[in-house]
This record gives structure tokens, C-alpha cells and sequence, in this order.
């Protein structure tokens, strides 16, 4: 991508047809879109084209173990009870009996019970092909790796070379996850928040809509409709928080590691 395609030709003059007009007022469509014919010619809101809704992630997430849920979420009663528990500025270690120990950021197994899945990830799924979301419910019924691991991890069964090969092995493609979106992070910044700060190079339309002028003029807008600046929060083209919802997608899949020893990541 580095190779073949520009950030600033990327950023002004081919990103604002991948746009959405839900959370993204202020990046051009603050009205919505109208479909001519559909429901009485209603504007619509309808999130942009984002890789978010390729089911190819979250069917690596499902297999993997690795669960996004809503900022902020309230302790859950049900907490699984390990040997001890330390805490860093990043996340939970969960040390078990056989040594073992377990990167939970929210605490692993049960203790994930009771929050609620991220939003905008869930709604993501519903831009799918149904064939596509069906595979990913089925997937979500029978997928137990990180269950099979942990409860090898625990001394549950056997603790041999193949339950040993199985930890390495599943913690070793959820590294791949993350490192997958470090480099997501990358491009987004070097793709998207560089370029929005900088602005327009001198005689280029800059594409962005004002929301205070398209109130004036009495648009309804959509939420969240600030333009990208500095200041401003930047939305992806499907309407999220931008840089808080990927960082926090790679922090929840880092903390579903399993590592030997609290000095391995």
C-alpha cells in the first residue's frame, strides 16, 4: 500500500467516496443520503465502507478467543477465581496453579460474563452477507480453543508435549492478530490523522462539511458530526471513534494471550 498508493491522494481525493453518512455528518453528508424512490424519498444514514465488515477478522476473533466488548464496562459478579491475580498498567495477569499464566482483560472465561459486546462491531455484521453473518453465529456455537487451552493451562487434564504445543501454538496466531493491528494503526495514522491535520495541499477541495453551517441552514444532522481536525475526533468511514476503537480492538486481542511467564508477551 506504501508503494502504490499516496496518503494525501488517498486522504482527499479517493477517501470521501469509501464515506458513510452515519457518525460522519461533518465529512460531507450531514442530510444523509436519499434513495430515490425508497420510503418515500427519506434520507438515510448508512455507515461507509469499512473492513470491519469483512467477516474474515471476526471469524479469527470467534476462533481465537478474542472478544471486543463496550467502553467502560461495570465489574461482573461472576469473576473466575484464579491462584492470584497482579495487575499492570495494561492489563491482568492471571497466574495459575501450574504456573501458567493468562493475559485477561477481563479476567478470562466467566469473567467475561455479563458485558456486553462492542456495539459497533455488532452492527458492522449486519452490513454481511446473511450467509456470512450465519457462518460467523455457528462459528461462535462451536469454536473452544481458548477454552481447551486455558483449562490445559489449569493442570485440567493432561499436561503434556501436545498441550504444550497448543498454548504456544493458539497464542502465537492471536500475536499475529495483533500485530496485524499495530500495522492497521499505522496506516491510519499515516493514512487518515496525519493528512486531516495537515489539510488540503494548496488549490485541493477540502470535502469536509462544517456542521455548524449545515445546522444553520436547518439540516438534521447525524451524531458525532465533527469535521477532522486536529481537535476533532476522527471517525473511520464507517462512523467509529476512530483511533480509541482500533487501540482497543489490539488491547483486547493482546489480552487474550496465554504466556508462560509474566516476562513473555
Amino acid at each position: 500500500m506504501f508503494e502504490g498508493c499516496d496518503p494525501v491522494v488517498f486522504y482527499w481525493k479517493i477517501r470521501k467516496f469509501l464515506l458513510g453518512s452515519e457518525n460522519n455528518a461533518g465529512l460531507g453528508l450531514p442530510n444523509g443520503l436519499v434513495y430515490s424512490g425508497v420510503d418515500n424519498n427519506k434520507p438515510k444514514h448508512f455507515m461507509g465502507a469499512t473492513t470491519g465488515q469483512s467477516s474474515i477478522f471476526p471469524a479469527l476473533d470467534v476462533i481465537l478467543g478474542i472478544q471486543h466488548f463496550e467502553k467502560d464496562p461495570s465489574p461482573s459478579p461472576q469473576q473466575q477465581q484464579p491462584s492470584s491475580t497482579t495487575r499492570t498498567d495494561a492489563e491482568t495477569t492471571t497466574t495459575f496453579q501450574n504456573g501458567q499464566k493468562a493475559l485477561n482483560g477481563c479476567g478470562g472465561g466467566s469473567g467475561c460474563a455479563g458485558r456486553a459486546p462492542n456495539s459497533m462491531l455488532e452492527k458492522m455484521r449486519s452490513y454481511m452477507p446473511a450467509p456470512h453473518r450465519a457462518f460467523l453465529s455457528h462459528l461462535a456455537q462451536v469454536a473452544n480453543l481458548r477454552d481447551f487451552v486455558l483449562q490445559k493451562s489449569k493442570g485440567e487434564g493432561f499436561d503434556s508435549d501436545p498441550a504444550t504445543q497448543a498454548l504456544a501454538q493458539s497464542t502465537a496466531c492471536v500475536h499475529e492478530v495483533k500485530l496485524f493491528r499495530d500495522a492497521h494503526i499505522q496506516i491510519v495514522t499515516r493514512y487518515i490523522i496525519t493528512q486531516a491535520r495537515r489539510g488540503p495541499l494548496e488549490g485541493w477541495e477540502d470535502y469536509r462539511v462544517k456542521i455548524v453551517e449545515a445546522t444553520a441552514q436547518g439540516i438534521k444532522s447525524s451524531s458525532h458530526g465533527d469535521v477532522e481536525t486536529e481537535k476533532a475526533p476522527m471517525r473511520g468511514s464507517g462512523g467509529s471513534d476512530l483511533v480509541p476503537f482500533l487501540k482497543t480492538n489490539r488491547d483486547e486481542t493482546q489480552s487474550t494471550k496465554v504466556i508462560q511467564s509474566a516476562s513473555k508477551k
